[in-house]
């Protein structure tokens, strides 16, 4: 995880211990803004504060703890034990996962304060899947295999190796952050496909796409 990341994750986990007590949520409760999703709550929250970048990642941030705390009661409540720690495993997994693909990304752009609500943002997705994977609700996913997400981070890869290239005394591209957000996103990937393995293939497509998407978030062309 980036500094950065470290930064902003640390801010919400000690100034979200009660989203609704320290954040106007213009009277929307808890339970509200999970129904309403991401990207609804996102539209309504800027709606009330503007579309400014803070503002966007102060409700990704709001969305995101709600959420994760929905995720802490589901998990509390799964009787399987086994199942519990694979789940929880896979929740760390995945999040690790998530932000090394923003962290990437913010490599090869030179920074930029939309990054700040995409770290906040990343949590969020995160829990949206660990619900779908646990309550088995949500549309079915696309078919999906773990090559086509070794195919994805394997072209980050030359195409980090390519910046390095253009620019190999580090003036623009930060070459050794970038290749410490690749060895997360790959060393994460094989501990989500270890667990993948174990669950259903619907479960498995869902997990393996939420991966490639992620992935695809990194874009240096």
């Amino acid at each position: 995880m980036s500094r950065l990341a470290l930064v902003l994750l640390l801010l919400f986990s000690a100034g979200f211990a009660s989203a609704q007590d320290t954040h106007d949520t213009h009277g929307k409760t808890e339970a509200q803004i999970l129904s309403m999703g991401a990207d609804k709550w996102m539209s309504f929250f800027t709606s009330k504060e503007g579309d400014s970048t803070a503002s966007m990642t102060e409700a990704a941030g709001i969305y995101s703890e709600v959420a994760q705390k929905r995720g802490d009661r589901l998990l509390r409540g799964i009787a399987d034990s086994s199942r519990r720690i694979r789940l929880t495993r896979l929740r760390g997994l995945l999040d690790t996962f998530a932000v090394a693909s923003v962290d990437a990304g913010y490599c090869e752009s030179e920074g930029g304060t939309m990054f700040n609500t995409m770290w906040a943002s990343a949590p969020g997705q995160v829990e949206d899947l660990l619900y779908s994977l646990i309550t088995h609700t949500g549309p079915k996913a696309k078919p999906m295999v773990v090559s086509r997400v070794r195919k994805q981070l394997e072209k980050i890869r030359k195409d980090i190796q390519s910046m390095h290239n253009d620019d190999p005394g580090g003036k623009l591209f930060k070459y050794g952050d970038a290749l410490a957000a690749l060895r997360k996103l790959n060393q994460s990937f094989d501990g989500i496909v270890a667990i993948a393995r174990t669950m259903s293939r619907a479960d498995s497509d869902r997990i393996l796409g939420f991966c490639l998407d992620q992935s695809k978030n990194v874009d240096y062309n």
